[in-house]
């Protein structure tokens, strides 16, 4: 297997914050990963989108996700969601 770098939906390298305060997920058919600064979505784990995001200096620390919402929450008890569309 050859592994690559992901892009994000402009065509550039994806990164996430190299601090520890990081989580990925899968369900539903949509991968998440998030960090200190972003939460990034795909749906086929190649291209990704970047949504900026506010209120998580330390960090996502999880992604759950049930009845078709995903939530994460930060280090600080924090919490975003999105409902489907």
């Amino acid at each position: 297997d050859t592994w690559t770098q992901a892009e994000d939906n402009t065509g550039n390298p994806l990164s996430i914050d190299s601090s520890p305060n990081w989580a990925i997920a899968y369900a539903d058919g949509i991968y998440l990963a998030g960090d200190r600064n972003n939460i990034c979505y795909s749906t086929d784990g190649k291209t990704w989108t970047k949504v900026p995001i506010s209120d998580a200096s330390e960090g996502i620390y999880r992604f759950c996700y049930a009845n078709g919402t995903w939530v994460a929450v930060t280090n600080l008890s924090n919490m975003f969601w999105r409902v489907p569309d």
